[in-house]
């Protein structure tokens, strides 16, 4: 899968990790990080954007960004202080 989106535009990924003992709280936290990250690069002109996150009780976190590339992404965890497992580009529908 290519880290394009079918339309030539910016992808969207999938950010993992499994965070076992994760509670509410620090879950929280941690998508603010995030997205503070990501504002923080978009104001440097690297077009990322994190648009939600999720956790699954105790055990697994992940977030999803739009970004043109994983290394953009990659970037916006490492300026968040967010370990990760895997990122992987993900086809969305509703």
């Amino acid at each position: 899968m290519s880290e394009r989106s079918s339309s030539g535009g910016p992808a969207t990924f999938l950010v993992e990790r499994y965070w076992p003992g994760i509670t509410e709280a620090a879950f929280r936290a941690t998508h603010e990080r995030l997205r503070t990250s990501a504002e923080a690069l978009r104001r440097e002109g690297i077009e990322v954007a994190h648009l939600r996150s999720a956790l699954a009780q105790d055990d697994e976190v992940v977030f999803f960004f739009r970004a043109s590339s994983m290394a953009e992404v990659a970037e916006a965890n490492r300026r968040g202080g967010v370990p990760f497992d895997r990122i992987v580009p993900v086809v969305e529908v509703e």
